[in-house]
């Protein structure tokens, strides 16, 4: 609440101050102090509770309660030196999940399910340095994307070299949504070149990326850059 609202919910926080990581925070009854005092654990996410989440994992939540991850990222951020990495399911570059072909009611809930799982991330709290995502995860948060979109979207995210050349001045106001919700993957961000659609063109397309498009925006980009490089390099970065 004092994370959301702030005011008088943060006063409430302050006299609190760490008692909170006292409290039972997973089904097994554990208090989020006993992972803090790791260097480094992982939380999975499961739908239910007889549900075990895919990969390994410390310590698991409901999906539902996915807001404790938040809470334990802000605090456990707070320290510099400290990293949060989103990491995804490896399986979702594997052509055997891609389904062709009639099934049954019951065959469409049981695939539904089995996609679920693969599309559920996991996140690693670490006392050094991390990548923010992995490519499982990256690759994941875009194909979501695609059902998300309430009208035309772009996204912004944190990109390693060099494509980093392209993250744009903090002060610069960005009408475009985080590729990943938590704060450690959305320092120095990089707008994508996707346009994402909030309707389905004629031939079927939810993502766009014309020429004409990408130019626009690399003429949107070059000013607010957080290093000035030369306009033909932010084209050939974007076009890679």
């Amino acid at each position: 609440m004092a994370l959301q609202f702030g005011g008088e919910w943060k006063e409430y926080a302050d006299r609190l101050g760490d008692a909170w990581l006292d409290v039972e925070w997973s089904a097994r009854g554990e208090p989020l102090r006993r992972f803090f005092e790791r260097a480094e654990w992982v939380v999975g996410l499961m739908e239910t509770g007889d549900e075990k989440p895919v990969g390994h994992h410390d310590v698991a939540i409901s999906e539902s309660r996915d807001f404790k991850i938040k809470i334990a990222a802000t605090e456990w951020l707070k320290d510099s030196g400290k990293s949060l990495q989103v990491i995804g399911n490896e399986a979702v570059f594997e052509r055997s999940n891609v389904f062709i072909g009639p099934e049954t009611l019951r065959g469409r809930s049981s695939r539904s399910q089995v996609t679920r799982n693969l599309l559920r991330d996991r996140f690693k709290f670490s006392n050094h340095s991390n990548p923010p995502y992995d490519r499982a995860a990256f690759v994941t948060a875009l194909a979501e994307m695609i059902g998300r979109t309430s009208g035309n979207q772009r996204v912004f995210t944190h990109l390693d070299a060099p494509f980093d050349a392209l993250a744009l001045k903090p002060e610069v106001r960005l009408f475009a949504r985080p590729l990943f919700s938590l704060a450690a993957s959305s320092k120095n961000p990089v707008l994508l070149p996707f346009l994402f659609l909030g309707s389905a063109r004629e031939n079927g397309k939810k993502i766009e990326v014309s020429p004409e498009q990408i130019e626009r925006l690399c003429l949107w980009v070059h000013p607010r850059l957080n290093h000035q490089i030369e306009i033909n390099e932010v084209r050939r970065l974007y076009r890679d």
